[in-house]
């Protein structure tokens, strides 16, 4: 696998991005419904979409590269 520096891409390790969305994950569970905020199910989307951005994007280059 090439490493996110090699295709020019920076950010957190996926274990970091993983970490992020599963405990904004947990905060809202735990809170239950009554209690979510709309600034933490944002936090969770965005999360999870720069998660989703950066891995597919290296996962695009490497096949453009292969």
């Amino acid at each position: 696998m090439h490493s996110l520096k090699a295709n020019g891409l920076s950010g957190p390790s996926p274990k970091v991005f993983i970490k992020r969305t599963l405990s904004s994950f947990l905060a809202l569970f735990k809170e239950g419904p009554t209690k979510i905020s709309h600034a933490k199910i944002n936090a969770l989307n965005f999360h999870s979409l720069n998660f989703q951005l950066i891995y597919s994007t290296q996962l695009a280059s490497m096949l453009i590269n292969s």
